[in-house]
């Protein structure tokens, strides 16, 4: 067993012949321990204690660890001196982390470059190079992270980056592109009556969740724009829009008449005329791709199907 308690800034790192431990713990403690013969020795304490946010990696003879505990301290420990230092081989002293840690998680380590989520409920993730002891801040993970961290996978050059904080999520980066996989998150939580309809090169979204909040994806550059003009009312129903002739069509729903189209040139909504009988869930809109006509069906544990003329608004 280990030689003592173990808590919170706790981690393991291997050179490939020992394992290393730090106790964290708010402690200073630091172990060894060899494989092939089952033992622990004591090694040099850290510079100062250690808690929750650290965590250790190894590259090249040395082992690096953020000190954790709500601070922006590096540390590096030297195997072969049995040593500790906050600077850098031969050179300067190691530059802060950009923001505090003060969450258990894991960090990971590429080559030369150390891999942290900060968690605690923020979007920050950052790289630190131990080569040229330089932080950057990298791309903001999808949603905000807590308690778990990051780990990379060689055989991908992928870093699995975990959201945490009771979700299922996790996330693909690549630390050549420096990008996430993948399409961007929602901007807001969806409900009933959001929808996802494209046109020339952007999917119009609809929140829906008795909201007038409605939004687009550029689907070129993988990013959501800040929210268009509202909706005209309110969407809360299982309804469906359709594209015809430049302009967007959307029921409202919600078992009343509104019909309404959008204008994705001048960003502005029209309320067209009120359907014949009250829409309910159910309610879809659908164009064959050329004509007057948009074709719909009420929806409401009915069989009505309609159609619309666009040219006469009837």
């Amino acid at each position: 067993m280990a030689p003592d308690l173990i808590y919170g800034g706790s981690s393991l790192a291997t050179d490939g012949t020992y394992i290393y431990a730090l106790r964290g713990t708010a402690t200073s403690d630091f172990w060894r321990y060899d494989p092939a013969d089952n033992t622990w020795d004591v090694k040099s304490s850290t510079p100062a204690t250690v808690y929750v946010g650290s965590g250790l990696v190894y590259y090249s003879g040395n082992l690096y660890a953020p000190r954790g505990y709500g601070s922006t301290t590096m540390y590096r420990y030297n195997i072969s001196a049995n040593a500790w230092y906050t600077t850098t081989t031969g050179g300067p002293a190691m530059t802060l982390v950009p923001g505090t840690l003060n969450e258990d998680h894991k960090i990971t380590i590429k080559n030369d470059e150390i891999f942290i989520t900060r968690d605690q409920g923020t979007l920050s993730f950052y790289k630190y190079n131990i080569t040229s002891n330089t932080w950057t801040t990298l791309t903001n993970t999808p949603q905000a992270t807590r308690y778990v961290g990051a780990i990379y996978n060689s055989s991908d050059d992928t870093v699995y980056v975990f959201r945490g904080n009771g979700t299922y999520d996790f996330w693909k980066y690549s630390p050549t592109a420096g990008t996430f996989a993948g399409p961007a998150d929602l901007p807001n939580t969806p409900g009933y009556g959001a929808d996802l309809v494209y046109y020339n090169g952007y999917l119009y979204f609809p929140r829906g969740n008795n909201t007038q909040t409605f939004y687009r994806y550029n689907v070129a550059t993988n990013a959501w724009g800040a929210a268009l003009a509202n909706a005209p009312a309110t969407f809360n129903d299982d309804t469906k829009g359709v594209v015809a002739n430049g302009l967007l069509y959307f029921f409202r729903g919600s078992n009343t008449r509104s019909f309404y189209s959008y204008n994705p040139t001048s960003n502005t909504w029209a309320t067209l005329a009120d359907t014949s009988v009250n829409i309910y869930y159910g309610g879809t809109l659908t164009y064959p791709g050329s004509g007057d006509y948009i074709y719909a069906t009420r929806g409401s544990l009915t069989r009505t199907f309609m159609r619309y003329s666009i040219s006469s608004n009837t």
